[in-house]
């Protein structure tokens, strides 16, 4: 049976008891040495199971014999947030630490911007100022178990359980700022220096040991990095506003023309209103003019029909009472006249022709 040289085999992972024995020889030799890097180191082995609650609470209460437990417990947590791939170890207890970190009474209170703020930013400047005058003697349950030294990591912890936020990034940097007086040293001496010079003294002070600390370097290029890309979105989010203004002022010089061009429409339309109105008032009056007229002009017409009707009238009553006479006179006596009456009878009936004629 052939096997693979020692160098390539894969290291056996532990059960949880040999986890357990395991992590207890590195917490004695870590108190003893005052070192927890190793018991950090063993945290992040593959284990065979998957933790329980109950597990979870064994493994913290061997890592709370270390003397600076709050800083491993810290570490575990923001490994277990920041690492793609943590271990079982580290993401079952960072999910514990983690509720410690949400659950913290004063800054939950001040996160429920009762201000009306709104943002990670002003719950860190309220909490650091609660932290910062309060005695530890005087402040809630909750945050007395906070240590002065472990205040800047126990407020980065509730931090980033909020990293998801938009201000993540500017609440950190206010985080420190706030918090710097409580870790040491001040910025009154340097308050009036000009920005440069200060950050000149700030990299100088990162510099001047004989072996520089590369990850205070590295802190110090990665806040500029995020305080550029801050920068570059701040100025993105300008030109597109000037953009949005620019947009704005065109449209709303279109309206204005827009708003001109009908006002000066309606202006003429009154003109041409008044216009209208003036004529057809002058229309009515000559309308009435020429009904006056007309109704003179029917009266008068009216009376000479009844003159003329009158003439006419007396003229035929004398010629048929002529006729009539003389027709009476021929047929009476002892000798009537006939062919006379035939003649005045025939001159009756054209009398009578003569006026349908007419």
């Amino acid at each position: 049976m052939n096997e693979k040289p020692g160098k390539d085999r894969k290291p056996a992972i532990p059960s949880f008891s040999d986890f357990m024995t395991g992590l207890d020889l590195a917490v004695k030799y870590a108190a003893e040495k005052r070192r927890s890097s190793g018991v950090l180191t063993f945290l992040r082995r593959k284990a065979s199971f998957s933790f329980t609650q109950e597990q979870g609470e064994l493994i913290r209460g061997q890592l709370r014999m270390l003397p600076d437990y709050g800083a491993v417990e810290f570490s575990v947590f923001v490994e277990s947030c920041l690492n793609p791939r943590p271990s079982r170890a580290v993401s079952a207890l960072g999910a514990e630490i983690g509720k410690n970190y949400r659950t913290e009474t004063k800054f939950l209170e001040y996160c429920g911007n009762e201000s009306g703020q709104r943002g990670l930013s002003p719950c860190v400047a309220k909490w650091a100022a609660y932290l910062t005058e309060t005695p530890r003697s005087e402040r809630t349950s909750t945050s007395s178990r906070w240590p002065d030294s472990g205040i800047i990591r126990a407020a980065f912890g509730c931090l980033l359980t909020r990293r998801e936020a938009d201000d993540f990034l500017e609440s950190t940097l206010h985080l420190l700022t706030c918090f710097f007086p409580l870790v040491g040293g001040g910025q009154s001496h340097s308050a009036g220096l000009q920005l440069s010079t200060r950050f000149a003294r700030a990299v100088f002070g990162l510099l001047k040991p004989r072996n520089p600390k590369k990850g205070h370097i590295q802190l110090l290029l990665l806040t500029a990095e995020v305080l550029q890309e801050r920068l570059q979105q701040a100025v993105s989010g300008l030109n597109r506003a000037r953009l949005d203004l620019e947009s704005l002022e065109a449209d709303f010089k279109a309206k204005t023309e827009e708003i001109s061009s009908l006002r000066e429409e309606v202006t003429n339309n009154q003109k041409t209103i008044g216009n209208l109105q003036a004529e057809m008032t002058q229309l009515e009056a000559t309308l009435l003019q020429e009904k006056g007229k007309n109704e003179a002009l029917d009266k008068h017409w009216q009376v000479v029909l009844q003159q003329e009707m009158a003439g006419l009238s007396a003229r035929l009553r004398r010629q048929l009472e002529h006729e009539v006479s003389e027709i009476q006179l021929c047929l009476t006596g002892n000798s009537p006249n006939v062919e006379m009456a035939s003649h005045r009878i025939a001159r009756v009936a054209e009398i009578i022709a003569g006026l349908k004629g007419e």
